[in-house]
């Protein structure tokens, strides 16, 4: 039967229901769904006309395959929504919220300064998406899991929110660890977290400093351009 809207690119819609009995076996799928949306593993669901869904679950350090269907069954792979974590709030991680949450992010906010805290309530705090934690990033790094869909930035220029963040970021299997700072300034940053962090050079080598895609931005806005693009980057390969 021919669709009676036709999209304006020229493609179709096609609307996928599935049923889902009151049953404990339901009940198993809906709860490995959700731990696959919170990162804790990978899950692929195939739905055939006429029958159950089949899945299976996948490490979470696998890759997922591409979701896929033809007339007769829809392969549907699960995983957890990307997350980014700021570290400490600035001007320059305000425009990064904007972007990440166009993006299709969660987002996740620790700062313990006072006035930003303040900054970051009146700006996001009626947002279901963003988390705000009023604690020091580094200190509630040390005790919260993270798992390879998160990328955290910190982008204050104040070493005692970005190097000890830093620090303990390089611990987590996050894919993208960045800091904000001139290449003068992200030398010396190196220079510390080796003499005083005690990191090596695996370790450096995993943080982006100077972060972002060198497109010549100035503003705030730009530089969160540069740095979400480079984050989209490192996520989609």
């Amino acid at each position: 039967m021919r669709p009676s809207v036709v999209l304006p690119c020229g493609g179709s819609v096609d609307v996928l229901i599935e049923n889902l009995p009151a049953d404990e076996e339901s009940l198993k799928l809906l709860e490995a769904m959700q731990a696959a949306l919170t990162g804790k593993q990978h899950l692929v669901k195939k739905l055939c006309v006429g029958q159950r869904a089949q899945w299976h679950t996948v490490p979470p350090d696998q890759r997922l395959p591409a979701l896929s269907h033809d007339p007769q069954q829809v392969v549907i792979p699960v995983g957890a929504v990307p997350v980014l974590l700021i570290a400490g709030y600035s001007v320059v991680a305000f425009e990064c919220i904007r972007l990440a949450l166009i993006l299709g992010f969660r987002v996740t906010v620790c700062e313990y300064r006072a006035e930003q805290l303040a900054e970051i309530e009146r700006h996001f705090g009626a947002d279901f998406n963003v988390s705000i934690v009023p604690q020091h990033p580094a200190k509630w790094l040390e005790t919260h899991e993270i798992s390879s869909k998160v990328a955290i930035l910190s982008l204050t220029h104040d070493p005692r929110i970005d190097e000890l963040t830093m620090m303990e970021a390089v611990n987590t299997p996050a894919f993208y660890l960045g800091v904000m700072g001139s290449a003068k300034n992200s030398a010396k940053r190196r220079q510390r977290l080796v003499e005083f962090g005690g990191l090596n050079s695996d370790e450096l080598s995993r943080i982006q400093a100077p972060v972002g895609m060198r497109i010549g931005s100035k503003t705030p806005a730009e530089i969160a351009l540069s740095v979400m693009a480079d984050v989209v980057r490192v996520k989609n390969s």
